[in-house]
């Protein structure tokens, strides 16, 4: 256990709250090292190159530590990152030198430059802390101003059969290094369709609990929402990183949606 093995050092610590990605920042990169950000930037340069574009602008919205930006900057794109957290910007700057990088948030994006883009990405279900359907199409239409005439969203979001898999239960807790530890709690709430994971980081400066959650959408409510409440046309949906069409059962769907030229 963590709080036996490090119970000497963390005498005299007390619990404090912390926001997501705050406290996490430091060893971000670490509890996610599993994740393969150059298949996420081959993926999407992919779909680039199937919709016969290319964007001389992107921003990737929710970019963390940058490491997708810094994949997809290697594949020849300028691309900019923006993130709520300043912790998480400050590793996304040293990561990628002389990429912007903006604090700013879904859903206001209020930093954000109108018809400054010719693509938007939002990767790794980040669209999934949005926590309801009205602050979901509140964020569409944001972002459909932030785009080119013509230019292109494309996003992902989990389906409850990838929470319920991988995430409903699946505790762990690891020592990273002399400094840091961490727990981690996940569980998947089916009566209000949320994905909480719950962190108890330990580091030099206390410990800190952070509280995560994600609002898991149903695939159809999310393509009636962009039909019905946002001003995007929907090109396709894709299931998880292929080019066969998602549907109920998808595990992972990346939704890709085009501004019109009039």
């Amino acid at each position: 256990m963590i709080e036996q093995s490090r119970g000497e050092g963390n005498k005299g610590l007390k619990r404090k709250q912390s926001a997501p990605y705050i406290a996490l920042a430091p060893i971000y990169e670490h509890v996610m090292r599993h994740v393969n950000y150059r298949q996420w930037a081959q993926y999407i340069d992919t779909v680039v190159k199937k919709l016969d574009i290319k964007p001389e602008k992107v921003l990737d919205i929710g970019c963390g530590t940058g490491n997708f930006i810094r994949e997809m900057s290697l594949l020849g794109y300028q691309i900019a990152g923006c993130d709520p957290s300043r912790e998480m910007l400050k590793i996304a700057r040293t990561n990628n030198p002389g990429v912007s990088f903006t604090k700013d948030e879904l859903p206001q994006l209020s930093h954000m430059s109108d018809s400054a883009f010719q693509l938007v990405t939002c990767m790794y279900d980040t669209m999934n802390y949005l926590t309801s359907l009205d602050i979901f199409a509140e964020a569409l239409n944001r972002i459909y101003r932030l785009l080119h005439p013509g230019g292109y969203f494309i996003f992902d979001i989990v389906s409850e059969k990838f929470c319920q898999m991988y995430f409903h239960h699946a505790d762990e807790e690891e020592v990273v290094n002399d400094l840091y530890a961490y727990s981690r709690k996940s569980f998947f709430k089916k009566a209000t369709s949320q994905q909480y994971n719950h962190f108890t980081i330990y580091t030099p400066e206390g410990i800190f609990e952070e509280q995560h959650i994600q609002k898991i959408y149903p695939f159809v409510r999310i393509k009636n929402l962009i039909n019905v409440k946002s001003p995007f046309y929907l090109e396709t949906a894709y299931e998880d990183f292929s080019f066969y069409e998602a549907g109920k059962n998808s595990d992972r769907i990346h939704f890709i949606l085009k501004r019109p030229l009039a």
